[in-house]
């Protein structure tokens, strides 16, 4: 796999192993002969409306759909190779429209209106808290707004001066110190709700 992949670098590669358990071990595997990035999309081992937003299963889910949903041969490589089962294929997910509508685009220099955009993630299944921890939560400390996507890594921080926003940077959750400064970003909060079952042409 990891030699179809070195010689189709426009085609995005799909591995489709046996069961649910076998999906980590067969993306460390081909990590390790590789550079390309490889992603996992992972099955849920229980309902989805047992869960939240902060789920990993869902995060990890989620973070390769909203790539899915705007990928095109010529940006395969930055995709790299996903590794799931055939549960996870057969399970609920939501629409590339669901995904685009539930996508906020955010970019220095932009407006925010913060009390409409708070609605709207609360609205989506994110908690607002004093401190962000995991993924789902979002705070507020004056004009200083961190968001824990659960498509990312790292939370976001979001500086404002008024309604204007001044700078977009991720932080470390533990340390709180900045990893990188970011020129925009994308928060989708989708929520088990806008989960549908896909259709053929969709898988």
């Amino acid at each position: 796999m990891a030699a179809l992949q070195h010689g189709c670098p426009t085609h995005l590669i799909v591995v489709v192993v046996p069961g649910i358990r076998d999906i980590t071990d067969f993306a460390d595997e081909l990590a390790e002969l590789q550079a390309e990035t490889v992603q996992t999309f992972d099955a849920w081992e229980s309902l989805p409306e047992e869960h939240d937003i902060s789920d990993s299963v869902f995060a990890s889910r989620l973070s390769v759909l909203r790539r899915l949903s705007v990928f095109k041969a010529d940006s395969a490589p930055t995709l790299g190779a996903i590794v799931t089962c055939l549960p996870a294929l057969l399970q609920p997910v939501p629409s590339r429209s669901d995904i685009e509508e539930a996508t906020r685009q955010i970019s220095v220099g932009d407006d925010l209106s913060l009390d409409p955009f708070m609605d709207w993630l609360i609205e989506r299944g994110f908690e607002r808290v004093t401190a962000v921890e995991l993924p789902g939560e979002f705070s507020l400390h004056g004009g200083i707004l961190d968001i824990y996507p659960p498509t990312e890594s790292d939370p976001i921080r979001i500086e404002l001066f008024g309604d204007e926003v001044e700078s977009i940077r991720s932080f470390n959750v533990e340390t709180q110190r900045r990893v990188s400064e970011i020129e925009s970003t994308s928060i989708t909060a989708v929520s088990y709700t806008h989960l549908t079952l896909p259709t053929n042409r969709e898988v």
